[in-house]
């Protein structure tokens, strides 16, 4: 098998996995809550466009990165008690059903995994967000980010962070209803691909 065969079976397999996530079955997966409620109409609206959400060269590595460090996990993971890798999750809030995969789960924390070039602005608000949601939908009583820091010195970064109240949640799922605020972040419409099409962008805000 020639290196390009393997490039492209690594592709195909992510476009594969993103396509499957676009399909409209009624759920909203935990990265939504985090991101511009308008977003989400957009992906729906242009999945052709979504799929370059998940395509480039930095996102592929982090992809590839992450899904390395979690095959190790499940290694580690059949030797402890109470540690489950990839946790599926799904609970109805306000109506709508939230999915996700939780990184990894222990007793008493949820452990999410990220992976980054720059510690600029550690840890990002829109990755608190997320690693605190699923504390909550799993009944723990902490998170923890942990960044892999991919540059020229390798590092790992541990932030603890708290689960989110249950009104906060409540608020993120009426917010994504009624498409606001959008963008959720004032960086968001700078890496947007639906930029163009939106009727709300907010460009070069910083």
């Amino acid at each position: 098998m020639s290196v390009r065969s393997v490039f492209d079976l690594i592709v195909n397999y992510y476009v594969s996995d993103s396509l499957n996530r676009l399909k409209d079955n009624g759920h909203v997966y935990v990265t939504e809550l985090v991101s511009c409620p308008m977003k989400h109409y957009l992906r729906k609206r242009y999945p052709t466009l979504a799929l370059q959400l998940n395509f480039n060269e930095k996102i592929l590595l982090g992809k590839l990165v992450h899904e390395g460090i979690e095959s190790v996990l499940h290694k580690i993971a059949q030797l402890m008690d109470n540690v489950e890798v990839e946790a599926s999750v799904s609970k109805e809030i306000n109506g709508v059903t939230i999915v996700g995969r939780a990184d990894i789960v222990m007793s008493d924390a949820v452990i999410e995994l990220k992976t980054t070039r720059s510690t600029k602005d550690l840890p990002h608000e829109n990755h608190i967000l997320q690693a605190a949601i699923y504390a909550r939908l799993l009944d723990k009583s902490r998170a923890v980010l942990l960044y892999i820091v991919l540059n020229n010195d390798v590092r790992i970064l541990e932030y603890d962070v708290d689960p989110i109240s249950d009104e906060m949640l409540y608020q993120l799922v009426s917010e994504l209803k009624e498409k606001k605020p959008s963008p959720r972040f004032p960086w968001e419409c700078n890496y947007c691909v639906f930029k163009q099409f939106c009727p709300v962008r907010q460009i070069n805000r910083q």
